[in-house]
């Protein structure tokens, strides 16, 4: 064979093994969605102990190019999902871009409070002792009122309304309290008496509630002598949200026949709708709230309706502007004292026909 003829015969002989070469390689693409289809960025896709790897763009597709035939496993994570694994994906001329669904996982950080020192502080840094309740505490319990929610804190009690951390103060109705109690840092209470107003917080807005147990005066004023409970709020929702929230019950006989002052069958009931959104920059939070209560006690009953508004507007990342109001319109017996101990749920004869009617507003 002469020269010319072996230079022929190369050429053929590497451009059939070149084009044998790439036909043996492929691109391994997919898309990348959550649970509800919407396509998740930024997904890290790695062929299982390789090199070889790509990251989804906004549309969740990926595309790892030039890879031999064969089978692989694939390793997919992202931040806020919980890592999937992908066994015997197959490589060949007839692949198909993959669907990939991944499920949604809760990353738990470590707790921060913000009441000890007006700042974020981690939980273990601080100096004072603490508590933090989380939102999943709340919505596990069917609790009515804020109040309810502290009386399950070590250290903590709660009697007819007035609140005591580590017995800084006894019982003083109309006396005020040695314990602040702020909504995102704001002291709430009546301004002729001093007293806390529970029915004021919705509960279904509370992100958390931070609890000092200790004098903190020099930060919040004397009235934080015996600690500080700060409420702090949701931010609103980024898309629109909506909860409605009921409970009824009734009231069983008296332990003692004798206690028996009402043939009729005593209830309470409550209904709670809360809707947030939010519109660029302005998000907003709103609910309504009626609460109906009979009592096992005679001029004891309590019905009122109570309103709930948040705005925040974000200027910036580091810049916002909160407003926060609220109102309650109460109408409620006046039990104080009962008659003697064989009335114990009827009150004095002098007591039994009072009522209180309130109207109260909060603006911060």
């Amino acid at each position: 064979m002469n020269k010319k003829y072996k230079n022929i015969f190369c050429i053929i002989l590497f451009a059939v093994f070149q084009n044998f070469l790439f036909a043996q390689s492929g691109d391994l693409s997919g898309y990348i969605f959550d649970k509800d289809n919407n396509p998740l960025n930024g997904a890290n896709v790695i062929i299982a102990g390789t090199n070889f790897g790509a990251a989804s763009n906004s549309e969740g597709y990926f595309e790892i190019r030039n890879i031999p035939f064969g089978n692989y496993n694939l390793e997919i994570s992202v931040i806020g999902f919980r890592k999937e694994k992908i066994i015997n994906v197959l490589l060949n001329e007839n692949f198909k871009p993959l669907k990939i669904t991944l499920q949604q996982e809760i990353i738990e950080t470590g707790q921060v409070i913000v009441s000890a020192g007006k700042y974020e502080q981690k939980i273990t840094d601080i100096t004072v002792s603490s508590a933090v309740i989380g939102p999943e505490i709340i919505s596990k319990k069917n609790f009515t009122a804020l109040d309810e929610v502290l009386r399950y804190v070590p250290g903590v009690s709660v009697a007819l309304e007035q609140v005591s951390i580590r017995g800084s103060s006894g019982y003083s109705k109309g006396a005020g309290t040695r314990v602040l109690v702020a909504v995102d840092g704001i002291p709430i209470y009546t301004g002729e008496t001093g007293e806390i107003v529970w029915e004021l917080i919705p509960l279904t807005d509370i992100e958390r509630i931070e609890i000092i147990k200790g004098p903190a005066s020099s930060l919040y004023g004397s009235t934080a002598i015996g600690g500080v409970i700060n409420i702090i709020s949701k931010k609103a929702a980024q898309e629109p949200v909506t909860y409605l929230k009921t409970f009824a019950g009734f009231y069983g006989d008296p332990s003692y026949d004798e206690w028996k002052w009402n043939k009729s069958q005593r209830t309470f009931y409550g209904l709670e709708a809360v809707h947030s959104n939010r519109n660029g920059d302005l998000g907003y939070t709103f609910s309504i709230n009626k609460n109906d209560n009979d009592s096992y006690r005679e001029n004891d009953f309590n019905k009122r309706v109570s309103g709930y508004l948040k705005l925040d507007y974000d200027f910036d990342s580091e810049k916002s502007l909160t407003l926060i109001g609220n109102f309650l319109e109460m109408n409620r017996g006046n039990f104080l004292y009962w008659k003697d101990s064989r009335n114990a749920l009827v009150p004095k004869d002098g007591d039994r026909d009072q009522t209180v009617k309130s109207s109260r507003q909060f603006v911060s």
